[in-house]
């Protein structure tokens, strides 16, 4: 009995080690199978799911928002500032540079182009040899009288008026001034049988002069439209080649007169300029006849 259940122990503990490690080997595979499809998985969905939200999403994020950030809050900002200083500026400038040529060049070039010319004047000609003028935006012709002139405001001296002048004479210049002190000179004839006083003679002589010195010149043009402040060579691309010129010359001044008869040889009826210092500064008309 007792050999049997030794035997029948060792047979079991045999039996029971083997089944221990049959059991043991299928746990085993079990688990092992087991933690690898529960590693595997998770591990990929973990991957997945750090690429998504974890460290490269973070470095996406942040490497895309700052890129985005810079290039619009940045870049975009800093060119849209530039672009729209530069802009600006180069709108304030260029038009304030644009509006002052405009100012100083167009409204000059306006201003002279709005000055008269012989055509904004009732001339019924343009040949200088008829010796019409016009003074003060008035025309006037020869033969002219004293009360012509004084109709256009012009007095002289009252003693100047009642002096006599004899038959066959004419006198020289006397000056005539208006309200406004504009001032011209008169040189009067009595080519009469008898004699008369000043204000009762006709006018040979009429002289036209500015002055830096005065504050009020008269508005003086010839039919033609020769007037104040040309240059000698403005003159005669009016008038042609003059029939008598001088020229004289100081440490600080240059003067020229220049004589255009009417018959082209006596000075009986002429028209006399003196330029000083290149500019018309002076203008005389005689007529003798």
């Amino acid at each position: 009995m007792r050999t049997n259940m030794k035997k029948m122990n060792k047979t079991e503990v045999i039996f029971l080690a083997a089944a221990m490690i049959c059991g043991l080997a299928a746990c085993g595979d079990s688990e092992k199978e087991s933690g690898t499809t529960g590693s595997v998985t998770p591990a990929t969905s973990y991957q997945d799911s750090a690429q998504n939200s974890g460290w490269n999403a973070d470095s996406d994020t942040d490497l895309d928002a700052g890129q985005d950030t810079a290039s619009e809050d940045g870049q975009d900002a800093g060119q849209d500032t530039d672009l729209d200083a530069g802009q600006d500026a180069d709108s304030e400038d260029g038009q304030d540079a644009r509006q002052d040529a405009d100012s100083e060049n167009g409204q000059d070039d306006e201003q002279d182009t709005d000055a008269p010319t012989a055509d904004d004047y009732a001339f019924s000609t343009n040949d200088w040899k008829t010796l019409e003028f016009a003074l003060d935006g008035v025309v006037y012709t020869f033969p002219l009288t004293w009360s012509d002139i004084e109709a256009a405001g012009f007095l002289i001296d009252e003693d100047y008026r009642h002096e006599v002048l004899e038959s066959n004479y004419y006198t020289l210049s006397v000056n005539a001034e208006n309200e406004a002190e504009e001032r011209i000179s008169v040189r009067f004839k009595n080519f009469t049988e008898g004699d008369r006083e000043l204000q009762d003679c006709d006018v040979y002589g009429i002289g036209f002069e500015v002055s830096q010195w005065r504050d009020v010149n008269p508005d003086v043009m010839l039919c033609n439209g020769v007037t104040f402040g040309m240059t000698a060579e403005e003159v005669k691309a009016l008038m042609g080649e003059p029939d008598y010129s001088y020229e004289s010359e100081g440490d600080d001044y240059t003067s020229i007169s220049m004589e255009y008869y009417v018959t082209g040889h006596s000075y009986d009826n002429e028209i006399e300029f003196y330029f000083w210092n290149g500019v018309l500064t002076e203008i005389d008309i005689l007529n003798k006849e």
